[in-house]
């Protein structure tokens, strides 16, 4: 199977329709080794901000030595965008090798557009022997693919209303959505704005034990005098960071980035 085979193979998932549940993904992921349990990862659910959080990780950690793998949604232009390393996405030859190993597998089974791609994701962060993956989900987290990692940190970013004919027809109920990608005791940072929200991710983690890190009462962001080049402090449980430079565009990007 050539680059050009496996693209076209794609995007024929397309037709299939949205199937939200994690009994199918576990199962296929078992079939091909369960690549997900053989490095650490790093969860991102949310309505708005999870690129410009996922991108901030990425660019922190890689800079810091580490090999790091993103998995995003939706592209732009290329399907390969959803998948990279470091600054590189993954290579035409590696797309089509790992298309081809997963459709070997499926045979004559069915799996979603997105089901497949985080499958072949996982697949290659192991494969490539990443030192952490940053997972992004696509939609929600109870159900959203994504949700078969047993992440060291769930992260969730500021939720409104999305996708409701699948999440929920209020913000409470896409809420409780998004916040089922926690996992008992498993670390939660969340910068949400919504109090409505910020109480569903607070009983979820307490109900759970999972720790809470909120923004406002253990982090926080202060923007600088409004320039051109976005400036801002920051200030944690154990670090504070004055002056620092932010090189996304928009003042809203300092909560993101802290």
């Amino acid at each position: 199977m050539d680059y050009q085979q496996a693209w076209s193979f794609l995007d024929n998932l397309q037709f299939f329709k949205i199937k939200l549940g994690l009994d199918a993904m576990a199962t296929f992921l078992a079939r091909v080794g369960n690549p997900q349990q053989d490095f650490p990862c790093i969860h991102i659910a949310g309505t708005n901000g999870k690129g410009s959080v996922a991108s901030t990780l990425l660019s922190i950690l890689t800079n810091a030595g580490h090999k790091v793998g993103l998995y995003t949604s939706p592209h732009l232009s290329n399907v390969r965008e959803r998948f990279r390393i470091g600054e590189s996405f993954i290579s035409k030859k590696d797309f089509a090798k790992l298309t081809a190993t997963i459709t070997d597998v499926l045979g004559n089974d069915q799996i979603t557009y997105f089901e497949f791609t985080t499958t072949l994701a996982l697949l290659w962060f192991c494969e490539q022997k990443v030192d952490l993956a940053l997972m992004e989900t696509g939609m929600g987290g109870r159900l959203d693919a994504t949700n078969v990692v047993n992440p060291l940190v769930s992260i969730i970013t500021n939720v409104s209303m999305d996708h409701e004919q699948y999440l929920g027809e209020t913000l409470a109920e896409v809420a409780a959505e998004k916040a089922g990608i926690i996992k008992p005791d498993i670390p939660v940072v969340t910068g949400v704005e919504d109090d409505t929200v910020k109480k569903i991710i607070m009983k979820k983690c307490s109900d759970l034990n999972s720790p809470l890190y909120l923004l406002g009462r253990d982090f926080s962001a202060q923007r600088l005098k409004k320039t051109q080049q976005i400036s801002w402090n920051y200030s944690g449980i154990h670090q504070q960071y004055k002056g620092l430079p932010l090189a996304m565009k928009g003042g809203y990007q300092v909560n993101n980035a802290a």
